[in-house]
């Protein structure tokens, strides 16, 4: 953009010129700035009567650069527009004319400027302009404010995410710590159960062991007896027996124990148990409740404190009474074991046969407690009736229904 002079141009061309006056006006055909009294002289020469004088005033509300290209040939840039053409609306130079216009509808510039500024039209566009410039004024001051209300917001919004970022942090470390605790609590849990699963396997290893050597035994015991069997130098002794006793019992019995040194009992199906002496009386009948009516065999065992012992295969039953008859306990079973044998400990405990689970039971003497203490990875199949030596600590199954018997060593 021209940068505007303060002093008339006419009396700067001079050096030796001292009267310097300030710029009142601007020709745009001499391309001059004038002061006051230039003014009046550039008036008064009929040649540049017509010229278009523009006030200072007017000429700083417009860019110079958008006056000097109205004043300017768009053809010849160095030359002074002088017509207007209304056919193309644009102005030129002299030459132009006889290259360009020769056709076209002309008039001159400084015809078509005379009272420009004074017409409607150039006050109705210097309005607009003057609200355009208001608009763009208050747009900037609109745009302005919402570029700081952008920056509070983003001041605003960068505090905010600091205080996420930093709760997000706080919550990481937290679950990374707690996530360690919880980790070395398991870790801790899982070594402490590996150490008890080493143990386990420790303690059924031995218990493997025991049962190879029970096995062992067993067989060293079946083949110890098949070669005595078959020893020429061995001795048997033939008992005949004899008939000291026989009683007549209307029901039909099964079991039978050893009760006392001068007694039995016998079991019989529908009248309970029955105590009879070595002589063969009738010394007394338990009609307990449990004993009635039951229609089964029934396996009895007695310890040295007159306790009986009774297995009711049917009811998965294990009852027990004592001296007077009076019941004791009655152990069942929630799995189908089908008791059959019954023999003592030597504890006052019993072991009991499970023909359908093919087991072996331990049962307190109280009935209370019981435990597995053989089953069918030892060999016990079908097993029926069975006995314990308490000296010896063996145990006698007969296995297979009765076709074989086995011997453990219960140590």
């Amino acid at each position: 953009m021209k940068t505007i002079s303060f002093l008339c141009s006419l009396f700067t061309k001079y050096e030796s010129s001292t009267a310097v006056s300030e710029v009142y006006a601007f020709c745009l055909e001499c391309n001059e700035d004038l002061c006051m009294r230039c003014r009046e002289i550039h008036s008064k020469f009929p040649s540049l009567k017509h010229h278009s004088i523009i006030l200072y005033t007017h000429i700083t509300a417009f860019p110079i650069d958008i006056i000097n290209k109205t004043s300017e040939c768009d053809s010849h840039p160095t030359e002074k527009a002088e017509f207007y053409c209304t056919n193309h609306y644009n102005t030129f130079y002299f030459v132009c004319l006889k290259e360009s216009h020769r056709k076209c509808t002309l008039m001159k510039l400084s015809d078509v400027s005379r009272g420009v500024k004074l017409s409607n039209s150039f006050i109705e566009i210097q309005n607009r302009l003057t609200a355009k410039r208001n608009f763009m004024k208050n747009l900037i001051n609109i745009e302005s404010e919402h570029l700081k209300n952008m920056l509070r917001q983003k001041m605003k919004i960068v505090t905010e995410m600091s205080s996420y970022i930093s709760r997000i942090n706080t919550c990481l470390i937290d679950l990374v710590q707690n996530f360690k605790t919880v980790h070395d609590e398991e870790l801790y849990k899982v070594l402490n159960d590996l150490e008890q699963l080493q143990v386990q396997e420790k303690d059924f290893c031995r218990q493997r062991d025991n049962i190879e050597n029970n096995n062992y035994i067993m067989i060293t015991s079946t083949i110890k007896l098949h070669k005595d069997t078959n020893n020429e130098n061995c001795n048997v002794k033939k008992y005949k027996p004899t008939k000291e006793a026989q009683i007549s019992i209307r029901d039909d019995c099964s079991g039978i124990a050893r009760y006392s040194d001068s007694n039995f009992k016998v079991s019989c199906n529908a009248g309970g148990l029955m105590l009879i002496g070595t002589t063969g009386e009738k010394e007394k009948m338990f009609d307990t409740k449990e004993l009635l009516h039951l229609n089964q065999n029934i396996f009895l065992k007695a310890n040295e404190k007159s306790q009986v012992f009774c297995s009711f295969p049917q009811r998965d039953t294990i009852l027990s009474i004592d001296y007077r008859g009076n019941l004791r306990f009655l152990f069942q079973s929630k799995k189908r074991i089908s008791p059959r044998g019954v023999t003592g400990d030597g504890n006052s405990n019993i072991f009991v046969s499970g023909y359908e689970r093919n087991n072996i039971l331990w049962i307190s003497n109280n009935g209370k407690k019981s435990k597995e203490v053989l089953n069918s990875r030892n060999g016990i199949q079908s097993p029926t009736g069975i006995d314990y030596d308490k000296v010896m600590e063996i145990l006698a199954v007969c296995n297979g229904n009765g076709s074989q018997m086995s011997i453990y060593s219960m140590k």
